[in-house]
C-alpha cells in the first residue's frame, strides 16, 4: 500500500512539473472562439475596442443582454438584444447568431423581418447592424457608428 501510495504522489509530482514546463514554453493558455461576458466592461482589449452607438431608438433594449467576444483567430464581438445585434468579426459567427447566418452570405436570406447593415470604419474594421427594427433607423444607428 505504502508503494502505491508514493508511486501515485511521484505520478501527480511529474505530471505538474511537465505541466509547468509547458506553460513556461507555450505560454499561458488562451481560450480560442466566442466567449461571453456579463458586461461591457468584461471585455478584454484584445478583443478589439468597443463601440457604442451614439443613437439608439426607443425600441432598442442597452445595454445588451448577450455580450459575445473572441480574441483568436481575430477579434471580435457581438452585443446582441431582443431586436438588434451589433458587431465586429466575422466567420466563424458566434452560435447566437447561427439563424442569421444567411444574412452574411453573398445572396442574403435573413429571417423575416430582419435586416444586415454594414460599414468600414476609419481603421479598416467592418462593423455590423443585424435588427429587425424599422430600416431607417437602423441607418441612423450606422450612421451614428461611422463618427
Amino acid at each position: 500500500m505504502g508503494n502505491k501510495l508514493k508511486a501515485s504522489l511521484w505520478t501527480m509530482l511529474l505530471v505538474s512539473a511537465l505541466f509547468i514546463i509547458d506553460r513556461g514554453v507555450q505560454g499561458p493558455l488562451i481560450q480560442t472562439g466566442w466567449l461571453k461576458a456579463g458586461q461591457l466592461r468584461e471585455v478584454p482589449p484584445s478583443a478589439g475596442k468597443l463601440i457604442t452607438p451614439p443613437y439608439l431608438p426607443n425600441a432598442v433594449v442597452w445595454p445588451p443582454g448577450q455580450i459575445l467576444y473572441r480574441a483568436i483567430p481575430t477579434p471580435g464581438w457581438w452585443l446582441g438584444s431582443e431586436n438588434l445585434w451589433l458587431g465586429l468579426g466575422g466567420a466563424p459567427l458566434p452560435n447566437a447568431l447561427a439563424p442569421y447566418a444567411g444574412c452574411f452570405e453573398e445572396k442574403s436570406s435573413c429571417p423575416e423581418g430582419w435586416h444586415l447593415l454594414s460599414t468600414r470604419l476609419s481603421d479598416g474594421r467592418v462593423i455590423y447592424v443585424l435588427t429587425k427594427i424599422d430600416m431607417l433607423e437602423a441607418k441612423r444607428i450606422l450612421e451614428g457608428l461611422r463618427l
